[in-house]
């Protein structure tokens, strides 16, 4: 009888510290909610001004588009490529968004893009 008690309080005590590692620890790791982009990044999917710069891969332009939505404190980076599976190199070592779209070109030309977002705390 006595070890049913010793079981129980050690299963309470158990509970107790997975509560205390739940809400002690973890929050420290959950995601920025500041975003520096437009989270809806499809909005630009119909923009031909957007499909223009990343069809003539052109960062600046890009940049300016997204930059009206971009708060101050956040910096960011666009990279273009035609293939999909491009990774960014020499990324800051902090925390990054990141967001993507694929365009197929424009109206009159086929011309793959993948342009993506990253951004981070200054």
């Amino acid at each position: 009888m006595k070890k049913a008690y010793v079981r129980t309080l050690e299963a309470g005590i158990a509970a107790f510290i997975t509560f205390l590692f739940i809400t002690m620890v973890l929050p420290k790791y959950a995601p920025l909610t500041e975003k520096a982009y437009d989270p809806m990044m499809n909005s630009y999917e119909g923009n031909p001004d957007f499909r223009n710069c990343a069809i003539d891969y052109n960062v600046s332009c890009l940049q300016s588009i997204f930059r009206i939505s971009v708060p101050q404190s956040m910096e960011l980076i666009v990279d273009i490529s035609e293939n999909p599976n491009t990774i960014r190199a020499n990324l800051p070592t902090k925390r990054i968004n990141t967001d993507s779209l694929f365009i197929q070109g424009n109206s009159t030309d086929y011309a793959p893009r993948m342009v993506k977002i990253y951004d981070y705390k200054r």
